[in-house]
C-alpha cells in the first residue's frame, strides 16, 4: 500500500497482517481526497483518524500538508505499523503525529477539554471495522458532537457498509449541535458520508 499524492507520494505504508484491518481501497481514497481537496486546503489542518488501522488516511493527509494527525487504534500490534511508517517518513512524534492506543469509544469519552482552538480537529475520519461491537457511525458522531474536539468548520468523513446507511441529520440535543450530510459516495459495498456542522 502506497501514499497516493503529495510530498510522500509513492512512499510505502506498513500493512498489518492480512485480515487484521480493512484498508480503504485506493480508488476510494483517490475519490475521497479529491472531494476533500475541493472543500478545504489541507495545509495546517489537524486530522483525527479514528479506527486508524494502517493509518493510510492520516498519512495521506500529512502528505498533502496537514499539520498534525492523531491516530486512534486499539490494537497494539497494528499501532506498531503506524509507528514504522511514521519513522520511515521522518515524522516528528507528538508534533506531526500522535498515536492513541485506545478504543475509539474511550478516546471520545476522554476528549472533553480541548479548549484551545489550536488543538481541535478540522477533519475527522472514521473507517470502523465491519463488526457489531464498535460504535456505529451515527452513535459515534453523536458522541463527538458532545465534545469540544472539532473546529466550527470541521468535516466528518464516515465509511460504512453500503447496506447500513446514515441519517441525513445527526443532532446532539444536549448542546444543540447538528451535523448534516452534504455529500455521499458509494464504492462497491462501501459508502462514504461527508458531514459538516449545521
Amino acid at each position: 500500500m502506497k501514499i497516493i499524492s503529495g510530498k510522500f507520494k509513492g512512499k510505502e505504508i506498513c500493512s498489518p497482517q492480512r485480515g487484521a484491518v480493512r484498508p480503504t481501497m485506493s480508488a476510494t481514497k483517490v475519490s475521497l481526497f479529491a472531494i476533500l481537496e475541493n472543500l478545504t486546503d489541507f495545509t495546517n489542518t489537524r486530522i483525527l483518524d479514528l479506527y486508524a488501522g494502517s493509518g493510510a488516511l492520516g498519512f495521506e493527509s500529512l502528505s498533502r500538508g496537514a499539520r498534525h494527525v492523531t491516530f486512534v487504534e486499539n490494537n497494539k500490534k497494528i499501532t506498531e505499523c503506524i509507528y514504522k511508517t511514521a519513522k520511515s517518513l521522518c515524522l516528528e512524534k507528538n508534533h506531526e503525529y500522535k498515536i492513541a492506543c485506545i478504543s475509539v469509544d474511550r478516546f471520545v469519552e476522554k476528549s472533553t477539554k480541548y479548549e484551545n482552538d489550536n488543538e481541535k480537529f478540522d477533519i475527522i475520519f472514521s473507517d470502523a471495522p465491519y463488526i457489531s461491537n464498535v460504535l456505529n457511525g451515527e452513535a459515534l458522531i453523536k458522541k463527538i458532537l458532545a465534545t469540544k474536539i472539532f473546529t466550527k468548520e470541521a468535516i466528518f468523513v464516515i465509511e460504512t457498509p453500503s447496506d447500513i446507511g446514515m441519517p441525513e441529520i445527526i443532532e446532539n440535543k444536549c448542546n444543540n449541535t447538528v451535523a448534516t450530510i452534504f455529500k455521499t459516495r458509494k464504492f462497491g459495498n462501501t459508502s462514504v458520508y461527508f458531514y459538516s456542522l449545521f
